[in-house]
């Protein structure tokens, strides 16, 4: 792989709605510096700690209190790591976790951008990603293949940590969304689909992440995560956000992450005080296709016209 390039346009907080939305269109991704507050990111980042501390054999030993490297039981294949489904689950059960899907700043640019109400899917992702080549880097996707219903889903993706690019992070390919939906390689495993695109394409763009840096793209927008070439566990989240009035595959708005692995909402949310983040207002149903299908109708965009 080619040393990738740097985001095209790296707006900021106080950036105008207006070329923000430009900038969305254009590219099929957003990238802003300095989005959240610092601190508040770190205390997702905390809470995600513990759920991982107290799986044993993920944080090492040599770590200190705050640290995050590898420990031994990280392992290529999730279906081989000791303890991954209940550190899933731990994650999964922090009601401040899926509060943040709903921080007011999040809500209100993604509204702009789609210019309507908009509401977040309770399919809240944490990913906490081991070193290379112990961890494979992700498949390079669409969105839209495994989420289906709404072309107009915007994901949120938010570095819990800073994330040079030895760290990996995420790439994506700048104008992918414009050439619809993608085949992707055929598979018999829904999480080996792949986007057959070249490593050395010159659009291909990423960034070294500072926590509170946010990255927003549209659901047909190419991209995947870069191997980590460190020691320690990566950590980011994404959040998804579609408008109101758009279809949705009930499944995928409204069920846990990896689930039926893990359990469902009653159970993740005991002793919770409140759960209002993982509910979701009325929304037309449709049926999900099968995404390992190699081609799929593009779904139209009013977004993208």
């Amino acid at each position: 792989m080619e040393e990738l390039t740097e985001f095209t346009q790296a707006t900021h907080a106080d950036a105008g709605i207006d070329a923000a939305r430009r900038y969305l269109i254009r590219d099929g991704y957003l990238f802003i510096r300095d989005f959240l507050p610092e601190e508040e990111v770190a205390e997702v980042e905390t809470c995600i700690r513990g759920a991982v501390a107290a799986t044993p054999g993920w944080i090492a030993e040599d770590s200190g209190p705050s640290g995050w490297k590898a420990g031994p039981s990280v392992a290529n294949n999730l279906d081989e790591e000791p303890g991954f489904l209940a550190m899933y689950r731990r994650i999964q059960s922090i009601q401040k976790f899926h509060e943040f899907a709903h921080h007011p700043r999040i809500l209100s640019i993604v509204g702009r951008l789609l210019q309507d109400e908009v509401f977040a899917h309770s399919n809240h992702v944490a990913r906490v990603v081991g070193p290379w080549p112990k961890i494979e880097s992700s498949k390079i996707h669409q969105d839209w293949r495994p989420i289906q219903g709404a072309a107009d889903t915007l994901t949120v993706w938010i570095p819990l940590a800073n994330i040079p690019v030895v760290f990996g992070g995420l790439r994506v390919l700048e104008g992918s969304h414009r050439c619809g939906l993608l085949p992707v390689e055929s598979s018999s495993r829904p999480a080996g689909v792949s986007i057959p695109v070249d490593d050395c394409d010159d659009q291909w763009r990423t960034a070294s992440y500072r926590r509170g840096d946010v990255l927003i793209f549209h659901s047909l927008t190419v991209h995947g995560g870069l191997p980590n070439k460190t020691d320690e566990l990566r950590r980011s989240c994404e959040f998804r956000y579609q408008r109101v009035s758009d279809p949705a595959v009930e499944s995928t708005v409204q069920r846990p992450h990896w689930y039926p692995a893990i359990p469902d909402w009653p159970e993740l949310t005991t002793g919770w005080t409140s759960t209002s983040s993982i509910e979701t207002p009325d929304f037309v149903r449709v049926d999900i296709l099968d995404d390992t299908q190699r081609d799929l109708p593009t779904p139209s965009s009013p977004l993208l016209g």
